[in-house]
């Protein structure tokens, strides 16, 4: 018996004293983690798995991750949110960290040499994803002046780049910026009918030395979307181009420096593309000349949804034979933006003075019409609505079912009573009206508002106020609506 115990005694004198980390539990090990050091993180989290996880997901939390869409930029950058360019490395080696972004945004570097790094950063980012990427916007910090730097390699990175985004058969791409090369790009694209959405803001794209290789590959492209930021390249672009996925055309916006243009333009591009069901015209095309004898617009009888000034309205709607199934339109103001009320602005554009109530007797011959939207920043509201002019028929659009009012905010309590009653003449199958960015509306605003319509057009039996729709009796009855 004494010889067994010295036995067991031994045994126990001789075990090995070392014990393995991984075999603590897991929240020990969390609360290790939570310990290490910032700068010591990635090191500890590349020791193992467990604490590939565990510190990992630390390291991403301090870093702010955003697991869906991953932002990128320089840590000097004003506008910075996100991961900077140099945290990248580390991100990656963290396992699991991109399996759920399906959007990146990457602001550049001002300096050109640093922006071309930068680029190939991320082409070497996107060679680690192996699952489908839904969008990507790049923003640009140069300058359209800068100094070329290197044109040759950043067409190698560019076209890399968009040979990644292929291959993650991305949907979208939004390009922004400019990058100073002074030679365009010579490279060939496969056709790729993946990408789905482009938006091309003021851009390097747009440069003369690059224009070819754009509609080349817009020609050559699935795009469905394209929105564009206004600048005097798409003049010359437009007639160019041949998208037969193309579906839906919006400019979104004007260069400061972007010139006027003629319409004709717009309406040549949309008569190519007889698939496309919705047209932003934007604020820089106008009706220039009279049109030679024999020449008008085409039917487009594929646009349903129609946004653009009165002025131009009117003029894509001269004809009654074209735009037949109109269901969304929305008329936009003609003035140029400012902090002073419109009625104290001087009218830019003194033809269009009755253009609004020419565009609504036009608008009444469109029987598929459903939807209007009106921006109370026209001058007609001001010199004919509230000040009670009478209106013949020619202006009624009975069809209309539903009304969005912008700018609501400009008019007085007094005002908005004057419009009520008008809308009331105008549209006689109105039964729902939107009013929204109502910054100062209250509670009692908002059910005065509601007694209103029910006062002096009882037709509306739904109100939308800051895009809270609820039934107008909801509104009066309801405190805090």
């Amino acid at each position: 018996m004494a010889k067994r115990r010295r036995k067991n005694r031994k045994q126990i004198g001789t075990a090995d004293p070392r014990i393995n980390l991984l075999d603590v539990p897991e929240e020990l090990l969390s609360i290790i983690c939570e310990m290490v050091p910032f700068d010591s993180l990635i090191s500890f989290a590349l020791s193992s798995r467990v604490f590939n996880r565990l510190a990992g997901t630390r390291y991403l939390r301090l870093i702010d991750y955003q697991y869906t869409s991953l932002s990128i930029a320089s840590p000097r950058d004003r506008y910075f949110h996100g991961v900077p360019f140099g945290a990248l490395y580390d991100v990656v080696r963290i396992l699991g960290s991109l399996s759920q972004v399906s959007y990146i945004s990457v602001r550049f570097s001002d300096s050109a040499s640093t922006a071309f790094l930068q680029l190939e950063s991320i082409v070497a980012l996107l060679r680690q994803f192996q699952h489908d990427l839904s969008s990507i916007r790049l923003s640009f910090s140069g300058t359209r002046n800068g100094m070329p730097h290197a044109p040759s390699a950043f067409e190698k990175s560019f076209r890399d780049f968009m040979l990644q985004l292929q291959r993650l058969r991305c949907r979208s791409i939004d390009i922004c910026g400019f990058v100073p090369v002074d030679e365009g790009f010579k490279f060939a694209l496969p056709p790729n009918h993946l990408f789905g959405h482009m938006t091309i803001s003021d851009c390097f794209l747009l440069a003369e030395q690059h224009r070819a290789w754009l509609i080349e590959f817009l020609n050559s492209s699935g795009i469905s979307t394209l929105f564009m930021e206004f600048t005097e390249a798409w003049v010359q672009i437009l007639p160019k181009l041949l998208m037969p996925s193309l579906r839906d055309f919006r400019f979104i916006g004007a260069s400061r420096d972007s010139p006027n243009s003629d319409i004709n333009v717009l309406t040549g591009f949309l008569a190519r593309h007889p698939h496309v069901s919705i047209v932003h015209c934007g604020p820089r095309f106008r009706p220039m000349r009279r049109h030679r004898r024999g020449h008008s617009h085409p039917p487009l009888p594929s646009i349903t949804h129609l946004i653009g000034t009165a002025s131009q309205l009117s003029c894509l709607l001269k004809r009654p034979d074209v735009l037949r199934n109109l269901r969304i339109v929305r008329i936009e103001s003609e003035r140029p933006s400012t902090t002073r009320p419109f009625f104290q602005q001087p009218d830019p554009f003194p033809s269009s003075k009755h253009r609004l109530w020419e565009l609504f007797s036009r608008l009444r011959g469109r029987s598929a019409l459903q939807h209007l939207t009106l921006s109370m920043n026209t001058p007609e509201f001001r010199t004919d609505v509230l000040s009670r002019r009478r209106f013949t028929r020619r202006s009624e659009l009975p069809q209309v079912g539903s009304l969005t009012v912008l700018d609501f905010e400009t008019l007085t309590e007094h005002e908005s009573r004057d419009f009520l009653k008008w809308g009331r003449k105008i549209f006689l199958g109105v039964t729902a009206v939107e009013v929204s960015f109502l910054k100062e509306w209250g509670d009692d605003g908002k059910i005065s508002f509601a007694r209103a319509v029910a006062e002096e057009w009882p037709d509306v039996l739904n109100l939308t106020i800051n895009y809270s729709t609820k039934a107008v009796e909801t509104w009066i009855q309801t405190k805090g609506g």
